[in-house]
């Protein structure tokens, strides 16, 4: 089987065993590599319930999806996880919300409602004269960016 891979791609799809960070510029192949390491992991006797393949976007996982149904078929490729990390990281919240004292049936805020939510805060401070949502997003995250926490940043 052709693999479409270079020499350093193909180096780090074999590695079949233990975790795998893949790091590269768009359009390098990084989804390529990563079905490739998992199709591989499934050969060699890996039960496709214990992989987890993760990517920063939609897209890219969707294409993971397909490759791996393409190479293993859908009953194996449909065990495997495909995921985004915020996808796979809500699941694992929503899962067991106590662990992180979260309630359970918590929300997540998108950025339209932090944006609304800044600006009553701002107006409730009456600090809007001084201040804009803007500046203090751009505070909120530089500090998460340097990972303060909340009582760290007063």
């Amino acid at each position: 089987m052709s693999s479409g891979l270079n020499q350093r791609q193909l180096e780090a799809a074999v590695q079949i065993h233990g975790a795998l960070l893949v790091v590269a510029g768009a359009g390098t192949g990084k989804t390529r590599v990563i079905t490739f390491r998992i199709a591989q992991m499934v050969r060699s006797g890996v039960d496709p319930q214990n992989i987890v393949g993760l990517s920063f976007t939609n897209k890219a996982a969707r294409e993971m999806r397909e490759r791996l149904t393409h190479t293993l078929g859908k009953r194996l490729a449909s065990r495997v996880t495909l995921s985004t990390f915020h996808s796979y990281a809500l699941g694992l919240l929503r899962e067991n919300p106590s662990a992180v004292g979260l309630s359970p049936g918590f929300s997540i805020v998108d950025e339209n409602d932090s944006y609304a939510l800044l600006s009553d805060a701002i107006k409730e401070a009456r600090v809007g004269d001084f201040f804009s949502a803007g500046y203090f997003r751009e505070k909120i995250s530089e500090l998460k960016d340097q990972l303060c926490s909340p009582e760290q940043a007063l």
